[in-house]
C-alpha cells in the first residue's frame, strides 16, 4: 500500500492544483498520470507483462516497452475516471463497483495485498459517495477522480502481472465504460466536432442518458 501511495503522488498533487487554482492543463495531468504510472513499475519491479497477444507479449518481454506500455495505460484509465466524473456519486460508484470485482478477484487468487488494498479504496470511496450522493455536499474533483483511476488501475495490473489465472482482458473489462467513454470523447471531439480533446462538453453518456431521463420526466 505505501508504494502505491507514493507511486500515486504526482497524479493526486497535479489533480489537487488544478482544483485548488484552475491551471494545471489537461497534458500536465496526464503527464503527471503518466509520470506515476512510470514509478508504480518500478517500484513494482515490473519488468513483462502479457496481454495473450502473440507478436504484443513478444515486444512486452522488453522492460523499456513495459515501462511505455503501463505508464500509458494507466495515464489512460486515472484520466478515464476524472472524464466520467460528472454526476455526483457516478465515478465514486463505478469505482466501488470496479473496486468489488477487484476485490474478489484478488481473494479468488490469494493475493492478500490486492485484495486488502481494494477493500480499503472501497471503505473510503464509500464514505466519501454518502456525502456526495445526490446533493454534492462534497466534491471528488481532478485530485479524487484521478486517485481513483490510478488505484484501480493499478491493482488490475497487479492482478494479471502476479497471476497466471487471471486473463489480461480482465483489467480492460474491469474498467470498460470508463476507456470506452473516454475513447468515444476523443473522437467525438477530434474527428466529429473537430475540437481540442482537452475542452470540456456535455455530450458525455452519462450526460445524454440525464438529458434522455429528465425529458421523459417533464413529459
Amino acid at each position: 500500500c505505501f508504494y502505491l501511495m507514493l507511486a500515486s503522488l504526482p497524479v493526486f498533487v497535479a489533480g489537487l492544483t488544478e482544483d485548488l487554482t484552475k491551471t494545471v492543463g489537461i497534458k500536465w495531468r496526464l503527464l503527471s498520470a503518466f509520470l506515476s504510472g512510470i514509478l508504480f513499475v518500478l517500484l513494482f519491479e515490473i519488468d513483462a507483462i502479457r496481454l495473450d497477444v502473440f507478436y504484443l507479449d513478444a515486444l512486452l518481454q522488453n522492460p523499456w516497452a513495459v515501462l511505455l506500455f503501463l505508464g500509458f495505460a494507466i495515464a489512460g484509465v486515472s484520466n478515464a475516471y476524472n472524464i466520467i466524473d460528472g454526476f455526483n456519486g457516478l465515478a465514486s460508484m463505478v469505482g466501488i463497483i470496479s473496486l468489488c470485482a477487484i476485490a474478489h478477484v484478488g481473494l479468488q487468487v490469494g493475493d492478500a495485498l490486492v485484495t486488502t488494498t481494494a477493500l480499503l479504496a472501497i471503505a473510503a470511496i464509500t464514505g466519501f459517495f454518502l456525502w456526495n450522493y445526490p446533493r454534492g455536499l462534497i466534491f471528488l474533483g481532478d485530485s479524487g477522480a484521478y486517485l481513483i483511476g490510478f488505484i484501480i488501475a493499478c491493482l488490475s495490473i497487479l492482478l494479471v502481472v502476479r497471476h497466471a489465472t487471471v486473463s489480461p482482458w480482465f483489467a480492460l473489462m474491469v474498467n470498460a465504460y470508463p476507456i470506452f467513454e473516454t475513447l468515444f470523447t476523443m473522437w467525438r471531439r477530434t474527428v466529429h466536432q473537430g475540437i481540442s480533446m482537452g475542452l470540456p462538453d456535455g455530450a458525455h453518456f452519462h450526460s445524454l442518458i440525464y438529458r434522455r431521463v429528465m425529458r421523459w420526466i417533464h413529459h
